[in-house]
């Protein structure tokens, strides 16, 4: 699972809090995601028969929106499976409520760096979860396709089905994979990275390659 985001979200669309651990170009920036999050989650209300319906996930092309209620305010965690992070959801949510409880039952507005320190909890606990890539690199932005695969330089053509064979791999591992010098398979992740169609991560202080799949 990679995670792309987490927003704070109060009743009337404000947004407490909100973190990117991906390219920000991925999702919404905070204001319009609150404002759109608002306006669907009342006109899904309305359109319901159901007196005690929740959104719990909203999918919008490859990403999925996970949410939870907590009262005056919602968290939302951007990722980009279907299943969501139930447990996390809840952890965060409770906390942030324990930490924050005084801030988030003020009617006037506060002022929303007070929230900011959170962000090392927010941090802490995904790092516990190991769901997100702490290294800051580049995430994949786009899927591969048969069509799109075969569309590429015939030098990339090779480096990406190597990797969709692997799943993911580190540079020696894709290299002998393509049966290519490790120059030659740098220059084209490289090439690969910057067309959004893979991304890096550290992991047990390797340098794996990965894409979305």
């Amino acid at each position: 699972m990679i995670v792309y985001a987490l927003y704070i979200i109060d009743e009337g669309g404000r947004p407490l809090l909100s973190q990117y651990f991906q390219s920000s170009d991925d999702v919404p920036n905070e204001v319009l995601f609150g404002a759109l999050f608002t306006a669907f989650k009342d006109l899904a209300a309305d359109v319901t028969t159901q007196k005690s319906w929740e959104m719990k996930t909203l999918g919008i092309e490859r990403l999925f929106y996970h949410t939870k209620s907590f009262g005056p305010f919602n968290v939302v965690i951007v990722t980009n499976t279907q299943k969501g992070p139930e447990n996390l959801l809840q952890t965060i949510g409770l906390r942030f409520m324990k930490e924050h409880r005084e801030e988030i039952l003020q009617d006037f507005l506060v002022d929303f760096r007070l929230f900011d320190p959170f962000k090392e909890i927010i941090q802490e606990m995904f790092q516990a979860e190991t769901l997100v890539d702490e290294s800051g690199k580049l995430s994949p932005t786009k899927r591969f396709s048969v069509g799109g695969i075969f569309d590429l330089p015939p030098d990339l053509q090779t480096t990406a089905l190597a990797l969709i064979t692997l799943e993911e791999g580190t540079l020696e591992d894709i290299s002998k994979e393509c049966g290519e010098n490790q120059v030659q398979t740098t220059k084209s992740l490289n090439s690969l990275q910057k067309m959004g169609f893979i991304g890096r991560k550290e992991k047990e202080g390797k340098q794996l390659f990965f894409y979305s799949a």
